[in-house]
C-alpha cells in the first residue's frame, strides 16, 4: 500500500506542477500525431524596481560595513589597488570607491556597532 500511495503522490505532484506552469501562460501547438498540446510559455526573469532597489541598498550596506571595519585609510588603499589592476578589477575599484552615501551610512553605523 505504501508503494501505491507514493506513486500516487508523485503523479499528483507532477500534475500540480504542470498546472502551475500552465497557469502562468501557455502556447498551444499541434503535435506530429495530430494531438493538440499545451506547453508552458518560457518565462524570463524580469528585473523589477523593488528588486533593483534591494540589490542597490544591499550593495551600499556591504560597502559601508567594509568601510567601517577596515577604516577609511585601509579601505582607500584597497580600492586604489583595485583601480590599478585588470579591467575587471578597475570596474570593481570604481564600484567600491567611497561615495557620499557610503560615508554617510558608515558614519551612522559606527555608533550602532560600537
Amino acid at each position: 500500500m505504501d508503494d501505491a500511495l507514493r506513486k500516487f503522490e508523485e503523479r499528483h505532484r507532477a500534475v500540480t506542477k504542470r498546472h502551475r506552469q500552465l497557469a502562468r501562460g501557455y502556447v498551444t501547438k499541434l503535435g506530429r500525431n495530430g494531438v493538440i498540446e499545451h506547453r508552458p510559455r518560457r518565462q524570463t526573469p524580469k528585473l523589477s524596481l523593488p528588486m533593483v532597489l534591494m540589490l542597490g541598498s544591499g550593495f551600499l550596506a556591504f560597502k559601508s560595513f567594509l568601510f567601517v571595519s577596515l577604516g577609511a585609510e585601509a579601505y582607500g588603499v584597497r580600492v586604489d589597488t583595485l583601480a590599478n589592476g585588470t579591467v575587471v578589477e578597475r570596474v570593481g575599484g570604481w564600484l567600491m570607491q567611497a561615495d557620499p552615501a557610503t560615508q554617510w551610512i558608515s558614519a551612522n553605523l559606527v555608533p550602532l556597532l560600537g
